[in-house]
């Protein structure tokens, strides 16, 4: 028996939700988005991707991926003020001591804003005929059969009637809310036995400043690799430098210095060098 393509929903509409529903397009008749957050009309950050305000760089396949799902992408970024950067010619890669040979490559990458990326993929997905995208909305459960063989649906509540709970069908329910997701919790409560669960826990805590530069840097170029701590200055977005400090793994962070809610950024002569001071609160997320 064929299984039905009429309608799939995916819940959450940041950027794995929006390539979802992108890909789902081609071999659904409907494709309906929910999110809870109120989605914004410009590129600006919003309250449920906590991480928007920090820089982003698209890395060659994933700028393919994108390009693939939505043709043009790149190119319509670009336009919008992303930067694109050859990884191995634009820049200085220093490996515990030892630069890398700059040279021109097919590698090339696009420093972007998250919201600028986001606000760009919502605007293509909100124009495909077979797509609707409900904001303000929460999910409260899934729907299933009553054999429960099967999830049939969703059960949400919107935000602007708190009181009024509706009941959406759907063949295929995606759920792309990221680390906030309550699947497990909806399944165990229509009575389906715990599934065992497998991840990788992401060790790269970021902080992140826009920042003041010496106008005589035309653009970020430097990557640095250190024992064990990489360094990474960033890519520049319109009118706007963001320096972001990273660490990987469980080694010993210097993003420990970078406290949240203050301006305080950890001693670095590329940072010294190219920055006045930060702009604005150092953001730090895990």
């Amino acid at each position: 028996m064929t299984p039905s393509r009429q309608h799939a929903i995916v819940i959450g509409a940041s950027v794995a939700g929006l390539c979802a529903a992108r890909a789902l397009s081609e071999i659904f008749d409907h494709v309906t988005v929910i999110d809870r957050d109120e989605l914004p009309s410009e590129p600006v950050a919003r309250r449920g991707v906590p991480q928007s305000r920090q820089l982003h760089f698209l890395l060659v396949r994933g700028r393919e991926a994108l390009d693939e799902l939505f043709p043009g992408v790149s190119e319509d970024l670009i336009r919008a003020g992303a930067v694109a950067a050859d990884m191995q010619a634009d820049f200085n890669w220093n490996f515990v001591g030892h630069p890398m040979r700059k040279a021109p490559s097919d590698l090339v990458g696009i420093g972007v804003t998250r919201s600028l990326l986001e606000f760009t993929l919502r605007s293509r997905v909100m124009r495909l005929p077979t797509v609707t995208v409900i904001e303000r909305c929460d999910v409260t459960g899934l729907r299933a059969d009553p054999d429960r063989r099967g999830v049939t649906g969703v059960r949400a509540r919107s935000r602007a009637d708190t009181q009024a709970e509706i009941t959406l069908g759907a063949d295929l329910v995606v759920d792309a809310c990221g680390r906030g997701t309550r699947s497990a919790t909806w399944l165990e409560s229509l009575g389906y036995s715990e599934h065992p669960r497998s991840g990788s826990a992401s060790s790269s805590p970021t902080s992140h400043a826009p920042t003041a530069v010496n106008p005589n840097i035309s653009r970020a170029t430097s990557a640095r690799c250190t024992r064990p701590i990489p360094n990474r200055p960033a890519v520049p977005a319109p009118r706007l430098w963001a320096l972001t400090a990273s660490r990987f793994c469980s080694a010993p962070a210097v993003v420990r210095n970078c406290r949240p809610g203050t301006r305080r950024w950890p001693s670095s002569p590329r940072a010294s060098e190219a920055t006045t001071s930060p702009r604005s609160s150092v953001r730090r997320r895990r």
